[in-house]
C-alpha cells in the first residue's frame, strides 16, 4: 500500500490549494497563475495546477448533456461492439490502423476497452469460464465505467499530435494486457477478479496526460510538477492520479446503483484494493524503476502492466516497425537526442534498449506469471535478432 499512500498524501496536501478539489471551481486561477518555467514538452496545454481533471469532467458533462438531448450513436457504439471483439482476439493488432480507421466513429479507445471488460466480464475467453470474475465485474456500473473512459480517452492526443504517446498507443496497450489477461485468468491462483479489472483500469490510463518527453526533461520544464511529486515518476504520477480520481468520480464501482454514495456495488475495501493496483501498476511503466519492479517478480500485476507496455515489441515485424519509427520521431522532436543516423533508425540503440527493458520483462511474464497461448517472447526475440542484423 505504499506507493499508493504516496499517491493519496499527494492528493491530500493539495486539497486546500487547488482547483479541482474545491467545491466549486476555481477558474480565476487558470490566469492568475504563472508557470514556474517555459514549459516546452509536447502537451503545453497541461495546466500548471493540474487543473485539466476538472477541465475533462467538464468537457464530459458537456458532451454527456448534449448527448441526452440530440446523439443516441455513442451509446449505439458501445452496445454494438462486435469489431472490437474481433480485433481483440488478433494478436496481429495494428493499433495505428484501428485509431486511424475508427475516426469516423467516436472513442475509439473507449469502445475497445469495453470491448475487452465485456469478454472478461463473461469469466474470460474459451470454456473454463472464472465464476469469481463475472461475480465481481458485474457489480461494476457499466454504463458509467464507459464514461470514465470516454473521459479517460479525451486525455490522449490524436495520432497527428504526438508520435507515440497517444490515443494509438492507448489502444495497444489495452489490446495487449487483455490479451495477457485472456491466458493469466485461466490460472485462478496467479490473479484475482479486482486485480483483473484493475489491470484494464491501468492499461486504459496509464498514460493519459502524457507531456511527450521523458521524465528529466518534464523536471527541467515543470518545476511544479516536479516538487508536487517529489522529483520521482513525474509522467506517471500525472497518469495515476488523474486516472484515480477519474474513476472516482464516474462513480463506476458503485455498481448498479443511481447513487454516488455506493450503496451498492464494491465495498470500500475492494474498491481501495482496486486503487492500490492501478496505483503500483501505472507506477512500475517508469523505465529509470525497471530493475526495482522487474525484481518484484511475485507481482504478478506490475509485470503484465510492464509486458503490455512494451509489447509492441512482440507484435508482427511491419507493426512493430511503425512503433519503433514513432518512438524515434517523438524522442527527436521533444528531446534532441540523436536517435536517428542518417535518417536511418539506430538499431543499435534498439537492440539495446531491448536487451535491457524488454526481453528480461517480458521473460519474467513468461516464467512467471503466464506462458500463454501466445509465445510473445518468442516473438519479442526473433525482433530483436531481426534487428540486430540492420546494424551497421
Amino acid at each position: 500500500m505504499c506507493v499508493l499512500c504516496a499517491v493519496v498524501n499527494a492528493l491530500d496536501a493539495a486539497k486546500k490549494k487547488l482547483p479541482f478539489f474545491a467545491d466549486k471551481p476555481a477558474t480565476s486561477m487558470k490566469t492568475t497563475e504563472k508557470k514556474d518555467v517555459e514549459f516546452v514538452c509536447a502537451r503545453e496545454s497541461l495546466s500548471p495546477s493540474l487543473s485539466f481533471v476538472d477541465e475533462i469532467i467538464t468537457t464530459g458533462a458537456k458532451a454527456e448533456k448534449k448527448r441526452n438531448k440530440n446523439d443516441e450513436n455513442v451509446w449505439k457504439a458501445m452496445e454494438s461492439l462486435e469489431e472490437e471483439i474481433s480485433a481483440l482476439a488478433k494478436w496481429s493488432f495494428d493499433a495505428f490502423e484501428y485509431a486511424s480507421s475508427s475516426r469516423d466513429k467516436k472513442f475509439p479507445l473507449a469502445r475497445l476497452f469495453m470491448a475487452a471488460f465485456d469478454v472478461l466480464a463473461s469469466g474470460g475467453v474459451g470454456e473454463r469460464k472464472r465464476e469469481d470474475v463475472k461475480e465481481i465485474f458485474a457489480l461494476i456500473n457499466r454504463e458509467k465505467l464507459f464514461i470514465f473512459a470516454q473521459n479517460v480517452e479525451r486525455g490522449y492526443v490524436d495520432i497527428d499530435n504526438l508520435p507515440y504517446h497517444n490515443v494509438a498507443h492507448a489502444c495497444e496497450v489495452v489490446h495487449a494486457t487483455f490479451a495477457i489477461l485472456a491466458d493469466v485468468i485461466t490460472e485462478e491462483t496467479v490473479m484475482d477478479p479486482l486485480s483483473v479489472f484493475s489491470l484494464l483500469v491501468a492499461a486504459i490510463g496509464h498514460d493519459i496526460y502524457h507531456p511527450g518527453c521523458d521524465n528529466a526533461t518534464l523536471a527541467k520544464d515543470r518545476i511544479d510538477i516536479k516538487r508536487r511529486y517529489n522529483g520521482q515518476s513525474l509522467s506517471e504520477m500525472v497518469s495515476c492520479e488523474v486516472t484515480l480520481e477519474l474513476l472516482r468520480r464516474s462513480g463506476a464501482l458503485c455498481g448498479k446503483s443511481e447513487d454516488l454514495e455506493c450503496d451498492g456495488g464494491l465495498t470500500t475495501s475492494q474498491i481501495a484494493y482496486i486503487e492500490d493496483v492501478v496505483a503500483t501498476s501505472i507506477l512500475s511503466t517508469d523505465l529509470s524503476k525497471h530493475d526495482e519492479n522487474l525484481n518484484r517478480s511475485g507481482n504478478a500485476a506490475q509485470i503484465i502492466m510492464k509486458s503490455a507496455d512494451l509489447a509492441h515489441f512482440a507484435r508482427p515485424r511491419e507493426i512493430h516497425l511503425k512503433w519503433v519509427h514513432a518512438a524515434m520521431s517523438e524522442q527527436k522532436r521533444n528531446t534532441k537526442r540523436e536517435v536517428v543516423k542518417d535518417g536511418h533508425v539506430d538499431w543499435k540503440n534498439q537492440v539495446s534498449f531491448a536487451e535491457t527493458f524488454v526481453l528480461p520483462t517480458i521473460a519474467t511474464l513468461t516464467e512467471h506469471v503466464s506462458l500463454g497461448s501466445t509465445p510473445i517472447y518468442e516473438f519479442a526475440k526473433a525482433n530483436v535478432e531481426e534487428s540486430r542484423e540492420l546494424i551497421v
